[in-house]
């Protein structure tokens, strides 16, 4: 493990590590050392693991980003070697973490990279502490202060994981877009670009609704949300997949990485915390919490990382 300093990018300013140059490079040097691994899971061999999974999850990105987009297979190279994957929350997130996706979109029309799939991951197994969409205002002596609108309606059971939650209604959907439509009205004549923006969002929270209801009836919060993001990336033409981690999570694959964890969890734990201190030393960090508190180990009980 090693430290790396980084200075913090001023405004309009772009830091990228490492340079696109190099990205070919490094997915080739990542290749290499996975076909090294000797280990097994569950008395498989990884490699053979390893390549049924990306089997599976591809298919199963392929056949959920249909739902949005029923041309997305002729907008990838069948022979692909590589997949290049980023992911977060489905919340509304800023642009410096929307940038993940556009910048992933850019790779991919790379001739460098002309072997590689794109993914994105709906974490969608994080728990809904706050679904709040921030938007500017002015206050009562003019200046601009920023406002907090919650999506989701305060009957619903707070903090439970995004996949818990159903696909919002319709009516839950339109009362949201009239709050922040009338609250940026006032910002209109300041710049019209807001308002007509968010109204573009609307519309793609509406058709995701739509989406959802006729061919993905099953959809949770957090697929809708992603959807409702993909629909609003038109303008760039994305070509990357999507797909929950909760469909991940369901597959035969993930639960023998579970079940290796589970047999093995006192050796785990022990690699697990000691990771965690070596983290917290090197950065001098004194808070246990952070970034997430080690795992208790006591006598014959030992805590799971799930």
């Amino acid at each position: 493990m090693k430290k790396t300093n980084i200075k913090i990018p001023q405004n309009k300013q772009v830091f990228l590590s490492c340079s696109t140059k190099e990205i070919s490079s490094l997915l080739e040097e990542n290749k290499k050392i996975f076909s090294q691994y000797s280990f097994k899971i569950l008395n498989q061999p990884f490699r053979e693991v390893r390549e049924k999974s990306r089997k599976e999850v591809i298919g199963r990105a392929l056949k959920f980003s249909k739902i949005f987009d029923p041309d997305i297979a002729k907008k990838i190279n069948p022979d692909y070697q590589y997949i290049i994957q980023t992911g977060h929350q489905p919340v509304f997130f800023h642009p410096g973490v929307w940038i993940k996706n556009i910048f992933l979109n850019e790779l991919l029309k790379s001739p460098l990279l002309d072997k590689s799939w794109g993914l994105n991951i709906i974490l969608d197994n994080d728990n809904c502490k706050d679904l709040t969409f921030s938007l500017p205002a002015l206050s009562s002596n003019g200046n601009l202060k920023l406002e907090k609108v919650n999506f989701l309606s305060s009957v619903l059971t707070p903090k439970l994981p995004f996949e818990e939650y159903p696909c919002p209604s319709l009516e839950m959907i339109a009362k949201f877009n009239w709050d922040i439509i009338h609250r940026l009205k006032s910002l209109e004549s300041e710049n019209e670009d807001i308002l007509n923006n968010f109204k573009n969002f609307a519309h793609c929270l509406e058709n995701s609704f739509r989406f959802c209801s006729r061919n993905h009836k099953r959809a949770n919060l957090g697929e809708f949300l992603g959807l409702a993001r993909r629909l609003y990336e038109q303008e760039i033409e994305p070509a990357y997949l999507e797909i929950s981690f909760s469909q991940i999570c369901d597959s035969d694959e993930f639960l023998s990485f579970f079940l290796e964890i589970i047999k093995n969890i006192e050796y785990f734990s022990k690699i697990y915390n000691n990771k965690l201190d070596e983290y917290r030393t090197l950065f001098k960090i004194r808070n246990r919490e952070h970034p997430s508190p080690n795992l208790m180990i006591k006598e014959n009980l030992i805590e799971f990382p799930f």
